[in-house]
C-alpha cells in the first residue's frame, strides 16, 4: 500500500466524509463510489487503488501510446461495451491515446474493425475474452484478460460475473493514468 491513508473527515455541515489517499492522489467516497481528481476533472471509481493491488496486470500499459487496440471476445457472455466505453472516454480526455474496437478473427468482425493478430500488431492490444478461470497474460502486444463465467439458468448461456471484469478495467485505467505503478 505505497503511501495510501483512509480516514473520517468531518464536514462543515456535520455530516462524516470518508477520504483516502493513494500515492499522492485524494479520493472521497461519494454515492458513486471514490472520487479523485486529475487536475481540475473528477473521475469516479468503484474501487480504490489499494483494493486492486492483488490484480497484476501481465505488462506495462503505456499512457504514451498513439494507438491501444480492444477485443471484446464472446462479448455475448462479457458484455464489454460498458468497460470499453469507460476506458476509450477518461484515458481520451487524459492521454490521447486512441482507443480502437479490433477483431482477432475475421469470421463475425465488422468491416469498419480492423483485423489485427497479437503477433503482428503494430500496436498494443487488450483483449477480454470469456474462460474457465479468471487470469491475464501477455502474448506478444496482446494483453489478454480471461474472465470465468458461471452459468445463467435463465438465459442457458454463461456470463461473466462482471465484478473482476470492473476491476480489471479500474486497474488499466488506474495504471495508464499513472496513478498506480
Amino acid at each position: 500500500m505505497i503511501g495510501s491513508v483512509l480516514a473520517l473527515f468531518a464536514t462543515p455541515y456535520g455530516e462524516t466524509a470518508v477520504k483516502a489517499k493513494y500515492n499522492g492522489f485524494d479520493f472521497v467516497r461519494t454515492q458513486q463510489g471514490w472520487t479523485t481528481w486529475l487536475g481540475k476533472q473528477a473521475v469516479s471509481f468503484m474501487y480504490l487503488p489499494f483494493d486492486l493491488e492483488n490484480l497484476t496486470l501481465p505488462a506495462e500499459l503505456s499512457k504514451d501510446a498513439e494507438k491501444i487496440y480492444l477485443v471484446g471476445e464472446d462479448d455475448e457472455q462479457l458484455n464489454t461495451q460498458y468497460q470499453f466505453t469507460r476506458i476509450k472516454s477518461i484515458l481520451y480526455y487524459f492521454t490521447k491515446t486512441r482507443f480502437v474496437d479490433a477483431c482477432l478473427k475475421e469470421e463475425g468482425c465488422p468491416e469498419e474493425k480492423p483485423l489485427i493478430r497479437c503477433d503482428e500488431a503494430s500496436a498494443q492490444a487488450i483483449i477480454f475474452r470469456a474462460g474457465n478461470e479468471t487470469r491475464n497474460y501477455k502474448d506478444f502486444q496482446c494483453l489478454i484478460f480471461e474472465f470465468k463465467t458461471a452459468d445463467d439458468e435463465n438465459a442457458n448461456k454463461t456470463v461473466s460475473t462482471g465484478q473482476d471484469l470492473e476491476m480489471a478495467t479500474e486497474k488499466i485505467i488506474y495504471k495508464i493514468l499513472g496513478i498506480v505503478s
